[in-house]
């Protein structure tokens, strides 16, 4: 069920006597001189209804830090809490003020229709009118429904109540969000789903954004009947080939470098044996050389030998070699023959052992010959391999994969164009449906949507003894009672008149499913006796019939605040709260 009641308002501060006002469901009727409080209690109400205006600095506040209001919704208790001198936020408990054993929830002070977490929108969802969008000017602009906007069809103050302007807009530059508020209310239908009214150059704007995603959807080429669908089960079977075929990949990938890693090693052992077969090879040849030195010496000994036993032979004789003549007493050939056999021998050995090294040499030197025969053919069948066996096959699958990819990105490219088609066919259906057909006409409170509230108007008047019909003059947004628009009669009249429409509009709230708030009506009869009235008062028994008639109403609370008090035969009916003067007001001396 939609709605809530006050049911206790309390100041509080160190040192300090509370300050507290309890309320009942029905009529509440606050009664009492002025500077006794009583509109001091309209102002802490609208103050925790999330008025931005900070409590005015009477004396009688001095040493109260903070403010509490109670109230009770679909069997549900809250209090409010608020630090006077901070504006900035609540505290939201779901408890009694007597018993604040819950943790508060922080609620901020400013308005913000995206978030719950506000003042504003704790008290439209207790009215069930969360989420709602109000149409502000005749171009279709729509503002978020605000609290602060609500109360002001139930907060009515001893200023506003008197006004000459009309009780449905207070500012001509508020009209239309505020005639169209009241609208809602009547008729339960928001503007949140209306169309913003746009210019002839926005319209021209719009067309030509079609004409452009028709020329692109023209120009895709693509088959008509190709879906998102068969791209789908197309780019699956693709995706499981590729899987697949990067596993073989992977497979022939992992062999082929095994086998380039082999045909380097390999080849690092050629080189190894070429380098060693050139190293022999050169052994060789200076081998050779030395056996040519060894025999070349071996015949200059020989010869010398020969030479000195011919020279023993005759005792004068020349040298083989310079052919001098020499004696042969001067030489000790015999010496030098022994001694040139005996380096004979020596070379001998050393021939010899050469002769063995160059065996070994020789035998190494083709076994290394072999190895590098061995080692190219390895070399060869590992190339072979490379080149025409799994290198073939890597290449294949490459390819493949390759072929894959590119039928992949072009399905991709393909699925996305349809997408893109899609959405823009979308947008076309959107941008052709913004631009309007014809003028646009806006719906707008009108006289038909006011008829009830009129009617329930002129029914209250006459309950309370003033046989007038009451009608709504959508030109000017004011209600004609009688002979004349309420903005023209005295200041009385037009009091009891404002405090009329809000208590009809009320009442036919309570047969919604959706509500306003608790009406509170700031001296709707302060005038009806009032010396000081100029002409401009109303009859006792009007002010005591409309006391009487509220008693009767089916608003769940009412409260009003006047100095005069109400009839006798009521007192019973009705939560009365009487202030005198004396300190006996609502904050306590």
């Amino acid at each position: 069920m939609a709605g809530y009641i006050y049911k206790e308002l309390r100041l509080t501060g160190i040192n300090k006597k509370d300050a507290f006002i309890l309320f009942s469901p029905g009529m509440n009727v606050i009664s009492g001189p002025s500077n006794t409080g009583k509109t001091f209690i309209f102002d802490c109400i609208d103050y925790m209804s999330g008025s931005s205006i900070k409590l005015r600095n009477i004396p009688q506040l001095k040493g109260y830090s903070n403010i509490f209001l109670e109230i009770e919704s679909n069997n549900k208790t809250y209090t409010l809490e608020s630090e006077i001198a901070n504006n900035n936020t609540y505290k939201l408990y779901q408890s009694k003020i007597s018993n604040l054993n819950t943790e508060p929830e922080i609620l901020k002070r400013k308005s913000d229709a995206n978030s719950n977490d506000n003042i504003s929108s704790f008290l439209l969802n207790l009215n069930n009118i969360g989420n709602k969008r109000i149409r502000k000017n005749e171009k279709g602009d729509t503002v978020n429904l605000s609290y602060r906007n609500v109360v002001k069809l139930a907060l009515i103050n001893e200023e506003r109540i008197i006004t000459k302007e009309s009780p449905i807009t207070s500012h001509y530059t508020k009209s239309t969000e505020e005639s169209n508020l009241l609208r809602f209310f009547l008729t339960g239908i928001d503007d949140s789903n209306i169309q913003k009214k746009i210019t002839t150059q926005e319209i021209q704007k719009r067309k030509g954004k079609i004409d452009l995603l028709y020329e692109f959807i023209n120009n895709s080429q693509l088959d008509s009947n190709i879906n998102i669908t068969e791209i789908d089960e197309q780019l699956e079977k693709i995706e499981n080939s590729l899987n697949n075929f990067t596993q073989n990949f992977n497979r022939i990938k992992k062999e082929y470098l095994s086998l380039e890693k082999e045909y380097k090693n390999k080849n690092i052992v050629f080189l190894d044996f070429q380098n060693k077969y050139d190293e022999l090879g050169e052994l060789q040849k200076r081998s050779y050389i030395l056996e040519q030195q060894y025999l070349s010496d071996i015949s200059r000994l020989k010869s010398t030998i020969e030479s000195g036993l011919f020279m023993t032979e005759t005792s004068i004789s020349s040298c083989p070699t310079c052919k001098q003549e020499v004696e042969a007493e001067q030489l000790d050939v015999n010496q030098i023959i022994s001694s040139c056999e005996s380096e004979i021998q020596k070379i001998k050995s050393l021939l010899t052992e050469l002769k063995i090294s160059q065996e070994l040499i020789i035998a190494e030197y083709n076994e290394v010959e072999r190895n590098i025969s061995k080692i190219t053919l390895e070399i060869v069948d590992v190339r072979i391999k490379l080149e025409e066996g799994i290198g073939s096959e890597l290449d294949k699958t490459l390819e493949t994969l390759s072929v894959l990819n590119n039928k992949k990105s072009q399905l991709i490219g393909i699925r996305d164009i349809i997408k893109k088609i899609e959405s823009f066919s979308q947008s076309i259906k959107e941008l052709e449906s913004s631009i309007p057909s014809g003028k646009t006409n806006y719906p707008s409170l009108t006289a038909d949507n006011l008829t009830k509230l009129c009617s329930k108007m002129s029914d209250i008047l006459k309950n309370i003894g003033e046989n007038k019909d009451v009608k709504y003059n959508k030109e000017v947004f004011e209600f004609e009672i009688g002979d004349s628009f309420r903005g023209d009669y005295g200041k009385g009249y037009r009091a009891i008149y404002y405090a009329v429409y809000i208590i009809a509009l009320h009442e036919i709230m309570e047969e919604k499913s959706y509500k306003i708030g608790v009406p509170i009506l700031d001296s709707p009869l302060v005038t009806y006796k009032n010396p000081k009235a100029n002409g401009e008062e109303i009859e006792v028994n009007l002010a005591m019939d409309f006391y009487r008639y509220l008693t009767t109403t089916n608003i769940d609370q009412v409260i009003i605040i006047e100095n005069e008090e109400p009839p006798i035969d009521i007192i019973d009916k009705i939560n009365h709260i009487k202030f005198n003067g004396n300190g006996h007001g609502f904050i306590p001396k």
